[in-house]
């Protein structure tokens, strides 16, 4: 009898702590803004502890997906709280990239907690909240192709022996009208998978006809040693029927077949390095 009675109440608390278990997360998250730039799309948003708990905020991930649910990028933004007391507010604030703005669907929010108890645990569990804000592509101007306006060539490069390797570039605006806010993008690929993203400044961001910039690119050791190939896009604002729009080229490199290169180094679109 006394077993029966054991198991019954066990039971119960264990229904109790289930259903507060439940009840306390209560993080409201809202979209504040959304700002189109010539480098992308600036979102901001409200994240207020509405639960009777604490929380430490272990951390924060932005998935951008496409329309069929296939994640584009993984971005980590920056927060100010590690600590949620009872109705504390924080804004996050994350960028998705002007190229993936076309094929950008929708943004998961992800946060990452651990609840505040008042007795010593262990390994307290990571709870994870997931939060869904759409992206209509209307929110966002329109991106234009760029062909043959901006010529790059290689400028030179800095290397010593286990250290990142530099590479630098020249920038030409050939085009006939001026361009602001340069940006270049793009990532180093390995064989079969996307080693290191790249938002690379160019200096400087704003190119009279003519005119040349310069961009470097750092490459560290590690990702260099797997590097197959490295993809660069150039963002930026040029005028449209009297108007400001915005740009993506692709940029191609000249080869530099002048001198051998060791097997397996890596190639900036085309250029071997």
């Amino acid at each position: 009898m006394r077993t029966l009675i054991g198991i019954i109440l066990g039971f119960l608390l264990l229904g109790m702590v289930r259903i507060r278990d439940a009840e306390a997360i209560n993080i409201q998250v809202r979209e504040v803004s959304r700002e189109p730039q010539p480098e992308g799309l600036v979102l901001v948003y409200e994240l207020q502890n509405a639960s009777v708990d604490r929380w430490d905020l272990r951390r924060v991930e932005a998935h951008i997906l496409d329309h069929t649910g296939r994640r584009l990028d993984l971005l980590r933004p920056f927060t100010t709280l590690s600590r949620l007391e009872r109705d504390d507010v924080e804004f996050i604030r994350t960028q998705i990239p002007a190229t993936l703005l076309p094929a950008a669907h929708k943004l998961e929010l992800r946060l990452f907690l651990q609840e505040v108890l008042g007795f010593p645990v262990a390994d307290p569990p990571l709870k994870r909240l997931v939060y869904a804000f759409p992206l209509a592509p209307q929110t966002s101007p329109p991106l234009f192709r760029g062909k043959g306006t901006l010529r790059v060539e290689p400028a030179g490069m800095v290397e010593w022996e286990g250290r990142p390797r530099t590479i630098q570039l020249r920038l030409i605006n050939q085009g006939r009208e001026p361009l602001s806010n340069i940006i270049l993008v793009g990532e180093i690929k390995g064989r079969s998978e996307s080693l290191q993203k790249l938002r690379i400044p160019v200096t400087p961001r704003d190119l009279r006809p003519g005119a040349e910039a310069y961009a470097s690119i750092t490459i560290p050791q590690h990702v260099l040693e797997r590097a197959q190939g490295i993809s660069l896009q150039a963002v930026y604002l040029k005028e449209t029927h009297g108007k400001p729009a915005r740009y993506v080229e692709d940029l191609e490199i000249p080869s530099r077949a002048s001198r051998p290169e060791p097997a397996g180094s890596p190639t900036v679109a085309g250029w071997a390095r």
